[in-house]
C-alpha cells in the first residue's frame, strides 16, 4: 500500500507522463491516480490502525509502555512479533503526525489564499468574496 501510494503520487508530480498517457490511452481528460492514491492511504491507516490495536491487545502493552516505545530510537530489523508492533505503532504515529501537520498547514493556507483572492477586487467588493458561502460557489 504504501509503495502503490507512492507511485500514484509520483506520476501525479509529472504532467508530461499524464499527458502521454492520455494521447496514447485516447482519454476524454488527463490521467491522474489522485483516487487510488488517496484510496490506499486510507486502507494504509485503517490497517496500520488494526495491527497496531491487535499487537496492543495481544501483548497486553499499558498506556506507559506505548509511551515508551514511541520514543525509543527505531530498530533496524525485526526480530520478533513486538517488534512489528513496534514498527507498526511508529508507521502510525509517522502517518498521523503527517497528516495533522497537512491539516495544520492547508487551515494556514486557505484563509490566506482567500484573502490574496479578495484583494485583487475593489474594497467594495472584498466583503462579498470574503463572505462567499457554499452555496454561492463558482460551481452553481
Amino acid at each position: 500500500l504504501e509503495m502503490s501510494n507512492e507511485r500514484a503520487k509520483e506520476f501525479d508530480s509529472r504532467p508530461g507522463l499524464k499527458f502521454l498517457m492520455q494521447k496514447v490511452g485516447n482519454l476524454s481528460k488527463s490521467a491522474n491516480l489522485y483516487t487510488q492514491a488517496n484510496t490506499s492511504e486510507v486502507v494504509e491507516i485503517i490497517v496500520l490502525i488494526e495491527l497496531c490495536l491487535d499487537g496492543i491487545d495481544k501483548y497486553s502493552i499499558t498506556p506507559n509502555q506505548l509511551k515508551e516505545i514511541l520514543s525509543r530510537e527505531d530498530k533496524e530489523k525485526c526480530c520478533n512479533d513486538v517488534d512489528y508492533v513496534e514498527q507498526f505503532l511508529r508507521k502510525l504515529q509517522a502517518k498521523w503526525e503527517f497528516m495533522c501537520d497537512s491539516y495544520v498547514n492547508l487551515s494556514i493556507n486557505i484563509p490566506n489564499a482567500k484573502e490574496e483572492y479578495a484583494e485583487q477586487f475593489h474594497p467594495s467588493e472584498q466583503v462579498k468574496v470574503i463572505e462567499l458561502k457554499r452555496s454561492e460557489s463558482f460551481c452553481s
